[in-house]
């Protein structure tokens, strides 16, 4: 925007330049001596001053139109990823677990009774939609950080804009993002605790139901917290081998790339 507005600035002040050289002939007399252009051409100046103002607030509105209509198209997205973002998951999953059967036309609806009435569904649906709000921005910035170098030069070797997103662009982005989305995988494990607000058992439910129905509280809910344990160090080891093959420098999986790389650009394809 800052740029935008630098470049209405500069085309504005250009425009004054060129208006005001058809009077600077006049600003002179025969013997040097100059004039007060604003006396010697008093309409001239006062057609050029509103000429002037209006070229700025025209030049203000074409770019604020253009501003806008650019926004628009990353309007749906940024609102999905501020609202599940911005609110708890305990109160997404009411809301779509106990708020949607208040609408007579979802209760009516063909996904009620299969999908919508069920507690897991709901819990399904709340995580998977707050879980992608997430990867969305993980992946956002991670786009947003790839080398212009590396995108200038598939630019220079002619891949167009499909092909570097998804031979250059995105293969990058992917191997930046693994380390911040094993985080993303486990917080959400973590998160999994809100489903037994909605009567899903899970491993907090057990927990739960140990201690109150058999006044258990530390055996319960330290097994569930060891269980907890175990399955974030699957995930994060599951994650560390998976780093280790897409990140080690130099590494097959490089070279593999560097090749794919090569085949693209000589028209061969590889699989």
């Amino acid at each position: 925007m800052r740029a935008r507005m630098a470049g209405v600035t500069a085309i504005y002040f250009v425009a004054c330049i060129a208006m005001g050289q058809g009077l600077q002939g006049d600003a002179m007399r025969n013997d040097g001596v100059e004039l007060d252009n604003s006396k010697k051409h008093p309409v001239i100046f006062a057609a050029f001053a509103e000429t002037e103002e209006q070229l700025y607030h025209t030049l203000v509105l074409v770019e604020s139109i253009r501003t806008f209509a650019g926004s628009m198209k990353d309007a749906p997205v940024w609102v999905f990823t501020y609202v599940f973002r911005g609110t708890p998951l305990l109160v997404q999953t009411y809301l779509i677990y106990y708020g949607l059967g208040q609408f007579e036309w979802v209760r009516e609806s063909v996904l009620w009774e299969p999908i919508l009435s069920k507690a897991w569904w709901c819990a399904l649906i709340a995580f998977s939609l707050n879980t992608a709000a997430y990867t969305t921005e993980l992946l956002r910035g991670s786009i947003m950080t790839t080398s212009k170098g590396e995108v200038e030069a598939a630019k220079a070797c002619g891949l167009g804009k499909w092909m570097r997103l998804r031979r250059i662009i995105l293969p990058s982005s992917f191997r930046r993002a693994l380390p911040a989305y094993s985080n993303e995988v486990i917080f959400m494990l973590h998160g999994s605790v809100v489903a037994s607000t909605i009567t899903i058992q899970d491993l907090l439910g057990v927990g739960r139901w140990l201690n109150g129905r058999y006044y258990l509280a530390y055996e319960g809910f330290i097994t569930a917290a060891v269980f907890y344990l175990i399955i974030v160090l699957l995930i994060s080891r599951g994650f560390r081998i998976w780093e280790k093959h897409w990140l080690k420098w130099p590494g097959k999986s490089l070279r593999s790339h560097h090749l794919l790389i090569q085949h693209t650009l000589i028209g061969k394809s590889v699989i």
